[in-house]
């Protein structure tokens, strides 16, 4: 069964929380050391990237299990990251994220979505109506990400 899932803005104190949350994350995918060492700076989540940015949590029981984090410019957005914890991934709360994440767009009068996706959740974002725009570059240097694109209605 499903927990009861809470969505609430994150505090600046939870910073570390959400760093260990991408760390985990990323990991799930199997990559190597070197290359989570390279993408060390992109997973860290800072109090000033709290405060500049939307990032909400994902609680079950007063835990944090997931974040995502919005930027905007005009009426554009990007989804920043969205990570779940990995004992939590596969039971749906990446969706509720998600879907929280869109509506917070919609609610901002916002009308689209980016989404630079690592390459393993490509087809979660396709599944949820993005589509692939082009590829941005990543690190170490050759590699790319799709860029993916969400018109919100």
């Amino acid at each position: 069964m499903k927990s009861e899932l809470t969505l609430r803005k994150a505090k600046l104190e939870e910073a570390p929380r959400l760093t260990e949350i991408a760390f985990n994350s990323k990991k799930y995918w199997k990559y190597s050391k070197e290359l989570m060492r390279l993408w060390e700076d992109d997973l860290t989540i800072t109090s000033d990237f709290i405060s500049a940015n939307f990032v909400q949590c994902a609680e079950i029981e007063s835990t944090i299990i997931g974040f995502y984090a919005l930027s905007r410019s005009d009426s554009h957005f990007e989804l920043e990251h969205l990570w779940v914890s990995p004992n939590h991934i596969g039971k749906g709360y990446g969706s509720e994220l998600f879907n929280d994440a869109i509506s917070q767009v919609s609610n901002r009068g916002g009308d689209t979505l980016k989404i630079c996706s690592d390459p393993n959740a490509e087809d979660f974002y396709l599944k949820k109506g993005a589509k692939k725009i082009g590829t941005a570059p990543s690190k170490p240097a050759g590699r790319t990400l799709p860029l993916l694109e969400l018109k919100i209605k």
